[in-house]
């Protein structure tokens, strides 16, 4: 049995090394993709802006899953701060553990008008659960006065 582990971690180490070695920077997401795939422990976030301005977003997040509204978008949630330039998308992942519930309380498209929208809170088991991915996709008009934020979990 033990024999059988270390043959597995020497197979899971020589590919990793060679991965590295002949992959150049494509092996960096190859092995982030990889270890997503193996750990399912987490939740990634994704901030898509197919928009041609920049998308000021700040979201909550909290380790309980029936947090109300109102609580999460205050001190008892966990802020994050973003600003995802135009055309880019930004990711991050937590433990499932720590994201159960998420909104995007306020996103603002940095055009003339400055248009806002928010989501509703999603919640684990409900709306999405371990291992998921959660985007969040900003679109708008070519003037910026029209936007929106599209949710799709996979």
């Amino acid at each position: 049995m033990k024999a059988q582990i270390l043959r597995r971690r020497l197979a899971w180490h020589l590919l990793v090394s060679a991965g590295i070695l002949t992959g150049g920077c494509g092996a960096v997401d190859f092995l982030n993709n990889l270890i997503g795939s193996i750990n399912p422990r987490q939740v990634t976030v994704e901030l898509v802006n197919d928009t041609p301005f920049d998308v000021d977003v700040e979201m909550y997040y909290s380790d309980e899953q029936d947090i109300p509204e109102f609580a999460l978008t205050s001190d008892l949630g966990t802020r994050i701060d973003r600003t995802v330039p135009a055309g880019e998308v930004d990711r991050f992942t937590r433990d499932c553990d720590q994201l159960q519930a998420i909104i995007i309380d306020k996103a603002v498209l940095q055009s003339l008008l400055q248009p806002q929208e928010g989501t509703d809170v999603l919640r684990d088991g409900h709306e999405f659960g371990c291992g998921d991915t959660i985007s969040f996709g900003f679109t708008s008009t070519s003037l910026g006065t029209n936007f929106e934020i599209a949710t799709d979990v996979r």
